[in-house]
């Protein structure tokens, strides 16, 4: 049995994860681990390059409960995000804990399965940041209005365009601009993410490609932006008896660059 987690899309609004495509997964997990070779050497601190951190738990319905992240361009960070769902299963609080200290969580509202409204609410229980969803009669587009509620003023318009309910374009509209910075998103027939591009207003883009092999594993993601272009290869060297990866190495324009292993467990 094969199925899919979300790496960034969700969490938009707190910068935990670097990486912007889905994660494909054989059976049913309980828990990953991620180590990176690279993150945990003496030169850690020295690069640019951002680990993503590395352990998230699973319930038995194959929703993400939890994620626990420790490095930061090799510097000790730990951060926590709980998850926690209604009887429908579906998400209705995030908490964030930083440094063993609740920071904020984010509160959902829902109407017919559909998102309506995402609270904010700081370690004072106030309410910071209000977002409220507003959806297209045939679903293929919804507004989303983000408040500061303590000035009162709008920060974001995004607006999101779907197709069979993938995201296929995002406009974001800051402050009181009316011109948009735009994503546009496409997909194999395999519904894995191959091509995003970003512009923004003043006409600059940001185009990466991803490359999948026949397992839907990433192999290759190409960045094309701000006058450079980056090559980075995925080569898998352990499976699991699920055959989900356990070791990989990535090599960034043909060079070495990271070596990283997920300890992987399973639900009996």
């Amino acid at each position: 049995m094969r199925y899919l987690f979300v790496l960034l899309f969700l969490f938009i609004s707190f910068n935990f994860f670097s990486e912007d495509i889905f994660e494909t997964l054989n059976g049913q997990v309980s828990y990953i681990r991620y180590i990176s070779l690279l993150a945990n050497s003496p030169n850690a601190a020295n690069t640019e390059y951002f680990k993503y951190g590395n352990e998230v738990y699973f319930n038995k319905n194959k929703k993400i409960i939890k994620r626990i992240f420790s490095k930061e361009l090799g510097n000790i960070i730990n951060k926590e995000l709980q998850y926690n769902y209604d009887i429908n299963q579906r998400l209705n609080e995030e908490i964030y804990i930083i440094n063993g200290k609740y920071s904020y969580k984010k509160v959902y509202r829902y109407t017919n399965n559909r998102i309506i409204e995402i609270k904010k609410i700081n370690d004072l229980n106030e309410i910071e940041i209000l977002e409220s969803y507003n959806y297209s009669e045939n679903f293929t587009k919804c507004e989303i209005i983000i408040i500061d509620q303590k000035e009162n003023k709008i920060i974001t318009k995004k607006i999101i365009f779907y197709d069979t309910n993938k995201i296929i374009k995002e406009e974001y509209y800051y402050g009181t601009s009316n011109i948009p910075d735009i994503i546009f998103f496409e997909y194999d027939s395999d519904n894995n993410m191959i091509r995003r591009i970003e512009k923004n207003k003043n006409g600059e883009i940001i185009e990466k490609e991803y490359k999948y092999d026949e397992n839907n594993n990433l192999i290759k993601k190409v960045y094309k932006g701000n006058n450079k272009k980056i090559v980075t290869l995925y080569k898998y060297i352990i499976f699991d008896e699920q055959q989900n990866w356990i070791e990989r190495e990535i090599y960034i324009n043909g060079k070495f660059h990271d070596k990283e292993n997920r300890i992987i467990k399973y639900f009996k």
